[in-house]
């Protein structure tokens, strides 16, 4: 319903009313709980290690099975994981931002989604400087987007952000344009994809992104 009303009154919408309403979204959304998802288990877990070891890779969940020294809550975080004889798939540029969440919250998602949920609203920032404040409220205010960042954690959003961050600067800044592209590799490698962008700023942004 909401919107439906964007569509039919998108010219005459301010940014201020499209980031507002984004705000208070987001803010009901972290006030949930996630119900048919456990990648947030993962997550905390991945977080934790990183913070104790420097890296989550290697060792699998299922290797801390018959600990008896987990600290408080990371039992039952490692209970919730799924695959957890895989070690993790997720990439470096995610278990930062992952560990930051562990650091705010410890094993509670909450800090996890409220990052997710942050760099979501600068992805919307980014979007009103480039379009209309109605078209870019068809984003900003998705039920879909919105939960499936700030309530379930996905982390696609992350690398959305990096990629509109390198196409928005590629054309004055075509060095920070490719260390851009390079992080949201880091973070996924499917924003390799995008990285045929960098062909039209010149062979320094390409070089950037390898060596990020």
């Amino acid at each position: 319903l909401v919107q439906l009303l964007c569509l039919r009154n998108a010219p005459a919408l301010a940014m201020r009313t499209v980031l507002g309403v984004a705000l208070l979204a987001h803010l009901l959304a972290l006030a949930g709980t996630p119900a048919f998802e456990d990648d947030h288990y993962r997550f905390v877990w991945d977080g934790w290690r990183t913070i104790e070891t420097g890296s989550p890779y290697g060792l699998s969940p299922q290797s801390f099975f018959q600990s008896e020294t987990l600290p408080a809550g990371y039992a039952d975080i490692l209970s919730g994981i799924n695959y957890p004889e895989y070690p993790t798939i997720y990439g470096p540029v995610l278990q930062i931002v992952f560990a930051v969440g562990v650091l705010l919250t410890g094993p509670d998602a909450i800090g996890i989604r409220i990052l997710f949920a942050g760099l979501n609203l600068c992805t919307v920032f980014l979007l009103l400087r480039r379009y209309s404040p109605g078209q870019v409220a068809l984003y900003a205010w998705s039920p879909v987007a919105i939960s499936e960042v700030a309530l379930h954690t996905h982390p696609d959003g992350i690398v959305a952000l990096l990629v509109l961050a390198a196409v928005a600067i590629a054309g004055h800044r075509p060095i920070l344009s490719g260390i851009f592209l390079g992080i949201a590799a880091g973070a996924k490698i499917v924003a390799i994809a995008a990285w045929p962008l960098l062909l039209r700023s010149g062979w320094r942004s390409v070089l950037a992104a390898v060596l990020t």
